[in-house]
């Protein structure tokens, strides 16, 4: 079906004529040509608007993923918790890309410290917790030791694919990572792709499908490096900002013992050590301020002052020593 009498334009379609009795009349295939041709402009038309419609649909959802990300990257930037970013990305990573498990690996010293796994189904929620017991018993990856592909992917600060881990079981590797893939039970297409900060590697990304293998290409590679690399970022903002927080709180610690010892220094500077009552000096500080207040409010208010003496403390002191007059003198 040609949209014009020309040998040269892509046709639209065929049709297939079959009879079960008999051949088919030349004269018919003629017929049905002309018929054809009667429609042709229409199911061209046709055709065009369902190209159109599918069209319109690609571009609905590109740019319905594009708000996503977009929503992503802002939520990232907004989160300060390390904890909230390994769940975030985590969630992000499942939807977006075909594989059913998801960690990351963090550094600390000369470790390679699994900080978060996730599943995409709770159908491997056993795997997940199977992996989490043997990392709490086992902690994490050497990084000075020929400890697996983690660590060579790691040290190399490139990506590894394995296509269809079930099919390198017989093959040799390292103890930790013979133990992984028991624990995952079926795993198939694995990557590991570094997490980057300022383009050196700060941590690690396992993505595994488990149970049948899946479609991972370059371009998809290259979008998880990119996210690994603004999830070290992110992880760097974070850390600044507990190390801030902390700073701030042990300021405030600080500050608030500075206002005890002040308000204590204070207490001692107008309080007499032997009786605990005020001295001297908060009598000449008192008496000032009460006068300012009577010179305020004089015709509203009177001022009076009553100070007394005790006769012959003197002689008391004289005749049982002093230190029976300072217990007379707390009493």
């Amino acid at each position: 079906i040609r949209y014009e009498e020309s040998p040269d334009e892509e046709p639209l379609g065929t049709v297939m004529l079959c009879r079960r009795k008999g051949p088919i009349d030349r004269a018919w295939v003629v017929a049905i040509e002309q018929l054809l041709a009667l429609f042709r402009r229409q199911m061209k038309l046709a055709f065009m608007y369902s190209e159109v419609q599918e069209h319109e649909r690609q571009v609905r959802l590109i740019n319905d993923e594009q708000q996503r990300f977009l929503q992503f990257i802002f939520k990232i930037n907004a989160i300060n918790s390390s904890e909230k970013i390994y769940d975030t990305i985590a969630l992000e990573i499942l939807r977006r890309f075909p594989f059913d498990f998801f960690a990351i690996l963090m550094r600390e010293g000369d470790e390679l410290i699994p900080k978060k796994f996730k599943v995409s189904n709770e159908k491997f929620a056993a795997e997940c917790a199977a992996l989490e017991d043997f990392f709490r018993e086992r902690r994490g990856y050497r990084l000075g030791a020929a400890d697996g592909a983690s660590v060579t992917c790691f040290n190399y600060n490139k990506p590894i694919m394995i296509p269809d881990a079930l099919k390198v079981l017989s093959l040799p590797m390292s103890e930790i990572d013979r133990q992984c893939l028991k624990l995952f039970k079926t795993p198939r297409t694995t990557a590991l792709i570094p997490v980057r900060q300022d383009g050196q590697p700060i941590g690690l990304i396992w993505l595994v499908s488990l149970g049948r293998p899946v479609q991972f290409t370059d371009a998809q590679i290259k979008l998880v490096e990119l996210l690994g690399s603004f999830i070290g970022t992110a992880l760097a903002n974070a850390e600044l900002y507990g190390l801030a927080q902390n700073q701030k709180t042990q300021i405030e610690e600080l500050n608030r013992s500075l206002e005890q010892k002040i308000e204590e220094l204070n207490n001692l500077a107008v309080t007499d050590s032997l009786t605990g009552l005020s001295n001297y000096g908060f009598f000449g500080a008192e008496l000032e301020r009460r006068a300012h207040e009577y010179r305020r409010n004089a015709h509203h208010e009177a001022l009076s002052l009553v100070i007394l003496d005790i006769d012959h403390f003197k002689v008391f002191n004289d005749r049982y020593g002093h230190v029976a007059g300072n217990e007379i003198l707390r009493e």
